[in-house]
C-alpha cells in the first residue's frame, strides 16, 4: 500500500482509519520515523520489529483491537509520547521502565482495574491519562511520579485520594470527575503548582486555584 510520509522538523506517518488489520511491512523500514499515527484502526498485534524505529518519538495506538503490547516495543529509547488508548490491554511490558524519555502516557478506556505497577517506575512522566478505567485505587506508589504536571484520573471508581497526592509538587491539572470521592486529601493543599483540580462532570465544576 502507498504510505503518506509528511516531512517537517523530522518524519511523520499518518495512517489513521486505513481499515488496516497489521501495521504494514514498509513502516518498520523507514527508520527515519520521528511520529507514527495508526489511530482508528483494527490492528490487534504490534510485531517485535517495531524496534527498528529507534528515532521514534511520538506513538498513537489509540482505537486498535490490541491485547498485549510486546517488550521491543521498550527498546524505543527516544520515545517520549504513547498513546495506548481504546484498546484491549490488561498489562503492560515489564520492561517499559527502559523508556526513559517517556514524558507522556495515555491508558484510556481500557477495562484496567488497577494502575500497572510499571507505570510507577516512568519517573520522567509528565502526563499520565487513566480516563474511563475500573480502578479503584490509586496507590502509594503514585508519590514516585515527582514531575507529573497533569494527572487525568476522570471516570473510574475511586472512593479515596491516597495522601501521597501532596508528593506530586509539579502538578498543574489534576482531573477527578466522575468517581466516588466524598472528600479530598488534606495534603492537597501542598500543591501549589495546581491551576485546575476537576471534581465534578460540568464545566462548571472546575476549580482554579
Amino acid at each position: 500500500m502507498d504510505i503518506e510520509v509528511k516531512k517537517s522538523t523530522g518524519s511523520a506517518v499518518c495512517l489513521d482509519d486505513s481499515r488496516l488489520k497489521s501495521i504494514p511491512a514498509e513502516v518498520f523500514q523507514m527508520q527515519e520515523i520521528i511520529d507514527l499515527s495508526l489511530r482508528r484502526n483494527e490492528i490487534s498485534e504490534i510485531p517485535p520489529c517495531i524496534q527498528n524505529l529507534k528515532n521514534l518519538r511520538r506513538l498513537n495506538l489509540r482505537h486498535n483491537n490490541l491485547e498485549n503490547i510486546p517488550g521491543e516495543i521498550c527498546s524505543l529509547g527516544k520515545l517520549q509520547v504513547l498513546n495506548l488508548g481504546f484498546n484491549k490491554i490488561k498489562s503492560l511490558p515489564k520492561e517499559l521502565i527502559s523508556l526513559g524519555n517517556l514524558s507522556a502516557l495515555y491508558l484510556d478506556h481500557l477495562h484496567l482495574r488497577t494502575i500497572p505497577e510499571e507505570v510507577f517506575e516512568l519517573e520522567g512522566l509528565t502526563i499520565l491519562s487513566l480516563e474511563a478505567n475500573e480502578i479503584k485505587e490509586i496507590p502509594s506508589e503514585i508519590k514516585c511520579l515527582k514531575n507529573l504536571r497533569v494527572l487525568n484520573i476522570r471516570a473510574n471508581n475511586l472512593t479515596k485520594i491516597p495522601s501521597e497526592i501532596g508528593w506530586l509538587y509539579k502538578l498543574r491539572i489534576l482531573d477527578l470527575a466522575e468517581n466516588k470521592l466524598n472528600t479530598l486529601p488534606k495534603e492537597i493543599r501542598y500543591l501549589h503548582k495546581l491551576k485546575k483540580i476537576v471534581l465534578q462532570q460540568t464545566p462548571d465544576t472546575l476549580f482554579e486555584f
